[in-house]
């Protein structure tokens, strides 16, 4: 599982990585950086997802008998951070694709 969350981690920074580079060569509104955002937001609902999964097992393990001491307290949480990211990222992505649609017809216009 911590494999996959590095692996995950990793692939979230080469897609941004190749989104700003992208971005920088004035590519905005091509369907390759909508396929690149859209992935950065489930990646990053995806990394949600798995810290999730490694709280809980932490919490598991840390309130497992004869582990425990006495007055410590430990609770698995739901990190909210990377799925705010996700949906904003999903959102950037649905707008560049709108954008994407108007730049199109506006170059069938002209």
């Amino acid at each position: 599982m911590v494999v996959a969350y590095i692996s995950i981690g990793i692939a979230f920074f080469v897609k941004l990585y190749q989104l700003i580079a992208s971005i920088g060569q004035n590519k905005i509104f091509e369907m390759t950086n909508i396929k690149r955002v859209t992935s950065l937001g489930w990646l990053a609902i995806l990394i949600g997802i798995i810290t999730y999964q490694l709280n809980y097992l932490f919490f598991y393990i840390k309130n497992a008998p004869g582990l425990q001491h006495e007055g410590e307290i430990y609770k698995a949480e739901l990190p909210c951070w990377p799925f705010l990211l996700g949906l904003v990222l999903l959102t950037v992505g649905y707008t560049f694709k709108k954008g994407l649609e108007l730049k199109e017809e506006n170059d069938m216009t002209i």
